[in-house]
């Protein structure tokens, strides 16, 4: 078993959870204070293999306690407070369960594209009802003017009479025999 962070003479630490716990009792905000700057605080966590949680005490230890207009309480402050930032979202991830993450995932992703589709048919048949409107006025408004692009051709019929040779050669002859008969 790992030793605790012996935080002062009665209180030791085991967990992560424990020694944010005392950093954020105002008892012992000196003490804290004093963990924190002379980095005993990520001694510890590293100590434990806690080397993402040592590295976030490191760099707000760095912006924090540069600013001098800070009361030694903010910079503790902001320590913990980033500390169990990390802790609860390391809880919250390890709460979910991925293959029901993946499976809600997939049923928001079909659901979405169930939308789109719908969005994109409705979006066409609004197009396809705003052209034929479109059309239909623009035909009301061209009708006038069907008649004055169009070139009418007029054609008269007068009618000829056209007799068939036959009955032309058959008269002819006939007023031929009449000829000659006279003749006789």
């Amino acid at each position: 078993m790992k030793e605790p962070f012996h935080f002062k003479d009665d209180l030791s630490a085991y967990s992560v959870d424990r020694l944010i716990e005392l950093c954020k009792d105002q008892k012992n905000n000196d003490t804290a204070f004093n963990h924190i700057r002379q980095g005993n605080i990520e001694k510890w966590l590293n100590y434990i293999g806690e080397v993402e949680l040592c590295n976030i005490v490191n760099e707000t230890r760095k912006k924090q306690f540069n600013i001098l207009n800070k009361h030694k309480s903010q910079k503790v402050e902001c320590v913990y407070k980033r500390l169990s930032e990390q802790l609860n979202n390391r809880k919250f991830i390890k709460s979910l369960d991925i293959d029901k993450a993946i499976e809600i995932t997939l049923k928001e992703y079909e659901t979405l594209w169930a939308e789109i589709l719908q969005n994109i048919q409705e979006r066409n048949q609004l197009i396809g009802l705003g052209l034929a409107a479109i059309f239909t006025v623009a035909g009301f408004g061209l009708a006038p003017l069907a008649g004055f692009f169009t070139v009418e051709e007029i054609s008269v019929k007068t009618p000829i009479e056209i007799q068939r040779i036959d009955d032309k050669v058959s008269d002819l002859k006939d007023q031929n025999n009449k000829i000659k008969l006279k003749k006789f």
